[in-house]
């Protein structure tokens, strides 16, 4: 309960008694004066009836001739004349009727009147008493209405005395409201500043404390932002050709060939500059590097238009582009312009196109692939390009068996149709508490007694366009599952071609809201942070639809190469995942990236981790939650 409301209560209880009080006490006294003025009047009158009569004969038949006459003409309850021996010798009486007025008031208001008497004589002779008592029943309907009336008027003043003590209290305490708002932003580890002081002096030093706490955190985002955007040019960049280094290869292609995305199969094309030593003694270390670079920039801007395409410098002499999604035959013109450009360059420089130049190897990769074997078909198309004539480049030819790709479509179609998708999980656990934190969903095509895994049915999927479609499908089965460990959050891992697709989003919201009721369990969507850093508008579109049907956001592939990290602040991600190769690469790097990521209250969650060694060092880092396939192992 809100200290105003409590406030409020107190005062309008305290208010209630004193009302009720006053009401009381002045009930009391009007009561007791009525009773007192109705005796006095009832007095008065058998003063005046008696003298009347004792001005007469006082036979009997006057007496009761002016009894009946003033009983008549007066409001009276009961008229007695009483002879000297006590007994009744006329009496005129009259029923009470308290009709007009309720049944509990005459309870309450009931009370015992006195009877008026005076004495009857005749000449000096005193022949009896005259008593008198007054009608009780015209006061008890005006006790009535003068109650009524106090209580409303009194009504009237408690209800203006509370509305203006309401406001006095909503003025007063709604600095309160404040403190209470940025003290729930703190809770929600966001940063808001109150700039409006109040003038209550304890007021003003809570939230003065309290800024000062946000803005002590926020100036350590910034720190660690700043530190780590930094620490990502000295880490992942190379300071003479401006493009990502082997580090960034390594960690960036651990990316691609992870079964997560649909970034798994694609081209790589590995460059050697040969006689790097022999051209830095011909043409000098500033102009050989201006060589390099200027070639570097030339690599970016032909492969600007491909997604996701990377350039990296892997060592002093050999250059790697790796171009998911694409395949070798669909780069052989960046290859001819590769040599074309070669070619100019060495005319240019007068250099013998037979000593100097470049050895070009390309090969593909596939979902099977992991790191060491795609750095062995690189290695090995490079020592094979070595052998060609200058100007040529060797192709790694893969010698797997393909599926045509409408023979694919109909595998595809056939498996919405029979509903043949398999919906499989990979666990994410904390390694203290052996506890599973979530299950992360993948799916599987079973057709023709053959299984399709992810890995091998993205690559299909993505060519012939059906992202979207199986997506979508995939979804709902998830949304509408309903298995024994409803307790355990489901993640879901959006891919880019997903979020890419304009109509996507209609789509998603009209499948949200026709079975949001049908929803069981906790579910979290993930997305890329190339997704993020690269659509941001719509990856934001995105995230707010997913909170608004309350489904929870994280963040996946994460490897600290934006530009700045306010997003995380904006988007507030339930937890970050990275690659373990990451987390355990830069030590500087990760302390960084935690204050980061501590200061949102942002978990990180390491994933690919295969081995109890890595475990034992990820937990000397700060973090314990981990995927991959350590934690059938755990």
């Amino acid at each position: 309960m809100t200290l105003y409301r409590q406030i409020a209560i107190l005062v309008s209880f305290v208010f209630l008694i004193l009302l009720s009080t006053i009401l009381l006490v002045s009930f009391s006294i009007v009561r007791e004066s009525a009773k007192k003025e109705l005796y006095e009047n009832a007095q008065n009158s058998v003063s005046s009836l008696s003298i009347s009569i004792s001005s007469t004969e006082a036979t009997q038949g006057a007496i009761e001739t002016m009894i009946n006459a003033s009983f008549d003409n007066g409001n009276y309850e009961r008229i007695t004349f009483v002879d000297i021996d006590e007994k009744v010798k006329y009496e005129r009486t009259k029923e009470i009727n308290n009709s007009n007025i309720p049944a509990w008031f005459e309870e309450i208001v009931e009370f015992e009147l006195p009877v008026a008497k005076a004495k009857l004589s005749s000449g000096w002779q005193v022949i009896g008493t005259l008593e008198i008592l007054n009608n009780r029943s015209v006061t008890y309907f005006q006790l009535y209405n003068i109650m009524m009336s106090m209580v409303m008027y009194l009504g009237i003043a408690c209800i203006v005395f509370l509305l203006i003590l309401s406001y006095v209290f909503h003025v007063i305490l709604r600095p309160l409201l404040d403190i209470e708002k940025q003290a729930q932003a703190v809770m929600k580890d966001e940063f808001v500043i109150q700039e409006k002081m109040p003038w209550t002096k304890e007021f003003k030093a809570v939230i003065e404390s309290i800024n000062a706490m946000v803005r002590k955190f926020e100036s350590i985002f910034k720190t660690a932002s700043d530190t780590l955007t930094e620490n990502k040019e000295l880490l992942y960049n190379d300071n003479v050709m401006k493009i990502a280094n082997r580090r960034y290869f390594i960690l960036k292609a651990t990316e691609y060939l992870t079964d997560e995305n649909g970034k798994n199969y694609g081209s790589t094309i590995i460059m050697s500059v040969k006689k790097a030593d022999v051209l830095n003694q011909v043409l000098g270390y500033q102009s050989t590097d201006k060589l390099l670079f200027e070639f570097a920039q030339f690599l970016k801007e032909e492969v600007q238009n491909y997604s996701d395409a990377i350039v990296c410098r892997i060592n002093g002499t050999e250059i790697v582009v790796m171009l998911p999604k694409i395949y070798m035959q669909d780069i052989k013109s960046i290859l001819d312009k590769i040599v074309q450009y070669i070619n100019d360059k060495l005319e240019e420089l007068k250099l013998n196109k037979e000593e100097f130049g470049l050895d070009i190897g390309v090969c593909e990769y596939e979902p099977q692939h992991n790191m060491s074997e795609l750095f062995s078909l690189v290695d090995y198309a490079l020592a094979q390009a070595k052998l060609l004539p200058s100007g040529h480049y060797y192709e790694l030819l893969n010698n797997k068996v393909a599926i045509a790709k409408e023979r694919w479509r109909q595998i595809i179609l056939d498996g919405f149709k029979n509903d043949s998708f398999e919906i499989m999980y990979r666990k994410v656990v904390d390694t203290f508490t052996k506890v599973k934190r979530h299950n992360v969903v993948s799916f599987a095509l079973n057709s023709n007694n053959e299984s399709y895994f992810y890995g091998t049915l993205i690559a299909p999927v993505v060519e012939l366009g059906m992202v979207q479609d199986v997506y979508l499908y995939v979804i709902k089965k998830v949304l509408l599952s309903n298995d024994s460990q409803n307790d355990i959050p489901l993640t879901i891992q959006i891919s880019s071609q997903f979020i890419e697709d304009e109509d996507t989003y209609e789509k998603l919201k009209k499948l949200f809201r026709t079975h949001q009721h049908e929803v069981k369990k906790e579910i979290i969507f993930e997305i890329p942070e190339s997704v993020i850093n690269k659509h941001f508008e719509n990856s934001q579109h995105y995230i707010k639809l997913f909170k608004e049907f309350g489904f929870g956001f994280g963040i996946n592939s994460f490897m600290a190469y934006g530009e700045d990290y306010n997003y995380l602040k904006e988007l507030k991600p339930a937890f970050v995942k990275a690659d373990k190769q990451y987390i355990l690469d830069a030590q500087q790097n990760i302390n960084v990236l935690k204050i980061v990521l501590d200061s949102l209250g942002i978990e990180l969650i390491a994933t690919g981790v295969n081995d109890l060694d890595e475990i034992e060092s990820l937990n000397q880092k700060g973090i314990k939650v981990v995927a991959g396939m350590v934690v059938d192992k755990i």
